[in-house]
Parts: structure tokens; sequence; C-alpha cells
């Protein structure tokens, strides 16, 4: 597989060339999922990519498996990396190293109960951090999960972070694990010039952002580097110039899709890139955010302060109004997400068009599709929504969804969990605020546990599971 750097001039290309041995993949998301100025688009582009089967770019050539790529440095890991971890060669401008096929993965995922204070729930377990005891913050920001209905369990990408209490925060495991069994990825870094983030794991395959850690200038490379769940070396690697704004990344069972003020594609395995959205192309002229794609189907969100709306597309029906109201600034929808059987969002009415606030709000569902004929004949109200059109979607897995809310009386940060064939919700409280405890974000649902995102006083971005079974007393929908 064949890897290069988009938009260089023939010298810089020739020396930036990387060879990845081995062939055989969404927002959520971290509190702010899909946010934070992060959008993609057709821009500068990228060439060379290359997946399972691929055939990299149409020029430049690349080391031979297990050595070198165009001046891709090799050597011995560093001292503090674990024992028999190889570099990854695919990707030259930021070194990480993996287990490869010598190397032995991390220690997996452990639970523990949930220490006092925190939800207020039976059951409630958190993942152990036994890498870090005197920092706050063992786990990255921005987790990402998937339920692989398939293998049946749950699969989270994550980082552990301050390895043995090294507050300096260059020491970073990036991980995609099996959230009851095994680590099923593995990337160490421990540079300062740059870093892996989380940006999507879904349908077998996973991506990592690669980011310089400097303001982004001239000059500078990013990218990114995905896989195969479980393949013990990733198929695929992509660079570009660093921009003013960073680029993140989706993936599918089909797609890579690269998401920067608008949104291109490429299939696994291919050279082609495909502009799927951008500003000019929208009927209103909206950029893209929330975006996450499923099988060959991609969807994002539309709008602003004032008008709010679901868009979806397939390369061969094109973008889908899939649920927007145009020239309707009263109502919009937001949260939105899917897991390719069941669509959820919220939909706001009553608005003044002017008005950011949408007097009434209701969770809906749908049979997922990208068909907005289907998404109406579908479609059923489930209960009201006790939050906002926002821009971090539900997590929504196995028939439920499930949402991080506000409640002003309680001055809390609640969980709630709906369940879509009825409508049926139920709360989960967490104590005050002024704690130090509240449910940041929820990650989705297996059809055992809901997970999510929760700060404690010793724990700043945890990670917890409570059973379905114990979410308490049931609330009727409205």
């Amino acid at each position: 597989m064949l890897v290069r750097r988009a938009g260089l001039g023939a010298g810089a290309l020739v020396g930036a060339l990387c060879l990845a041995r081995g062939c055989g993949s969404d927002e959520r998301p971290g509190p702010a999922a899909g946010t934070g100025g992060v959008a993609d688009g057709g821009g500068t582009g990228g060439t060379g990519l290359a997946g399972a089967g691929g055939t990299g770019g149409s020029s430049g050539t690349g080391a031979g498996s297990g050595g070198t790529a165009g001046g891709c440095p090799g050597g011995s890991p560093p001292s503090d990396a674990p024992p028999d971890w190889e570099l990854y060669t695919g990707y030259c401008d930021c070194s990480m190293w993996i287990p490869g096929k010598k190397g032995k993965m991390p220690d997996p995922v452990e639970w523990e109960p949930c220490p006092s204070p925190g939800p207020l729930v039976a059951g409630c377990k958190r993942m152990k951090t036994p890498w870090t005891k005197t920092t706050t913050l063992s786990h990255a920001f921005y987790p990402v999960f998937w339920f692989d209905k398939a293998g049946v369990r749950a699969v989270l990408q994550f980082a552990r972070t301050y390895l043995d209490d090294d507050k300096s925060n260059k020491r970073r495991l990036r991980l995609v694990a099996d959230l009851d069994g095994p680590i099923l990825n593995a990337f160490f870094e421990s540079s300062s010039a740059c870093t892996l983030a989380e940006r999507s794991v879904n349908e077998g395959r996973f991506a990592f952002g690669v980011v310089p850690t400097a303001t982004p200038a001239p000059g500078q490379i990013e990218g990114v580097v995905a896989g195969k769940i479980g393949e013990p070396i990733p198929d695929t690697a992509l660079t570009y110039p660093s921009e003013d704004l960073r680029a993140t990344w989706r993936v599918s069972s089909q797609w890579l899709i690269r998401w920067r003020a608008g949104l291109t594609g490429r299939h696994w395995g291919s050279d082609q890139v495909v502009q799927i959205q951008k500003p000019a192309l929208d009927p209103e002229g909206e950029p893209p955010y929330g975006a996450r794609a499923i099988g060959g189907a991609v969807f994002w969100e539309v709008g602003g302060l004032t008008r709010r709306g679901v868009m979806a597309w397939t390369e061969a029906g094109g973008p889908q109004n899939l649920i927007r109201w145009l020239g309707d600034y009263t109502q919009g929808a937001g949260n939105f997400n899917t897991d390719g059987v069941d669509m959820v969002w919220s939909h706001g009415t009553g608005k003044a068009p002017s008005a950011s606030e949408y007097p009434t709000v209701s969770i809906m569902t749908a049979a997922f599709t990208t068909d907005p004929a289907v998404r109406k004949a579908t479609e059923k109200r489930l209960r009201s929504d006790p939050g906002q059109l926002g821009v971090t979607p539900f997590g929504v897995g196995c028939g439920y969804a499930s949402r991080a809310v506000y409640d002003g009386t309680t001055n809390t940060v609640d969980l709630l969990v709906v369940r879509l064939s009825d409508g049926v919700s139920w709360i989960v409280k967490s104590p005050p605020i002024s704690t130090g405890v509240k449910f940041m974000n929820a990650l989705g649902t297996s059809c055992n546990d809901v997970f999510a995102q929760v700060q404690f006083p010793d724990e700043v971005n945890a990670i917890v599971r409570i059973p379905l079974s114990l979410l308490g007393s049931d609330i009727p929908p409205d």
C-alpha cells in the first residue's frame, strides 16, 4: 500500500513516500463530537490513499514490506515503549509504534464499581485506570463507541494518557478495545511534535487523525491512519499539508470520509476522491457538521443558530434533504444519529424565524434510510426532549437512544435513555454539579448496557457502563 502527501512538489513527494505492510472502520464522540471547527472538504484534496487491494497513487515508489519507505526512518522503539513493539512505517511524519507480530497488546479493559459521589443508579461500573494514579485525566476527551452487532461486542476507540503518571503528557496509548475482551488495535506515541486523535470506529474499521501539536503552520503535515479492527498493521495512511483548520475523519464499511469545510470520500482501496458535500452545493449554502457514515450512506447536519436540518447522501442518489424544511425557519432537526437500523433526532418547532431556541422539542425516530419519503412514512414521535437542538448526537444502538441532559431544577447533568419501540424512557440522575460529578456525554448502547462519559472528582473524563436492566423506574412517553 502506497501512501503519500497531497499537493507537494515532486522532490518532497519522493521523500515522503511510505509503505504500510499488510492488509487487513463514528460522534461521537466525546463532549462536542463533530464540532470544534473541524470540518473537511475538497480543498487541496489528497492523493495516494490505498487500502486492502489498493494500488496507491499514480506516481512514486515505496519500499518493500518490512523495510523503510522513501526515507521513512527505522530504528528501535524508545526505551519507554512496550517491549518488542515496532515502528509503524506507513506514516513517516509522526513516529508511532505498534505491537506488530511480536509485541504484546496492552492490558485489557477492566471495570470497578462507580465510586461515591457518582451516578445515582445501581450497577454502575467505571473503567479502571491503573496506568496512572496521580492525575485526574487518564483518558483523552473524545472516545468513540461502536456496537458490533455481528460480534455481539461493544467496541471503544480511546486513549490512555499520563502513562505511569508522566505529566508531560507525551506518552500515550491510542487503542481500539473490546470493552469485555482484549485490546484489538494499539499505537504508542511519545512525540511532542505530533499526536494521534480518536476520530472514528465503525463497521469493522477505525481511523485515527494524525495532527501536529503546534498551531497549524505552512509546511506542517497532518493526515490519517486507518485500518481494520483487529488487524496487526493498519492498511491505510494519508498525509496532507496542514491548513488553518484540522480535518477530521469518519469510516464505514465502504468509505473513508474526510471532513473539512465540506465532505470528500474514498472507497477503501481506491485512489479516487469523491466530492460528497461543499457549501456551494447546498441549497442554502450551508457547511456540514456532525458527519457520520453507515455502509454506503453518509449523513450530516446543516444550519446554525436559526435553522437546522439533516442531509443524507449515497453515490448513486446524491444529496437528499433527509430531515429539512427549506425556507422554513420555525422548525429544525438536530442531534441526529443512526446505527444503520434506527435513526434518532430532536425535532424543534414553534420558533420565531430569527430566534435560536425552539419552544417545543421532541425526540423522533424512523427506520434507517436516505430517502426523505421513507423517513416521513416511518417516523414517529417518542417523547418530549428535555434538551435543545445541540451539536452532540444521541447514542443509538440495539433499540435504545441516550443523551446527557441538564436539569436546572436540581442543577444536575443526567443521562436520558429512551426505548425506541415505545418511547418509554429512564433518567439516570447525577448528584449536583457542585459535587464534581456530571454526565458529560452518552457514548452509545449495547444490548445490555448504556455507556457514557462521566466527570468524577478524581477523574475528569471517566468511562462508565450501566446495565439497561438496572436503569430504575421507567417513565411513560408524554
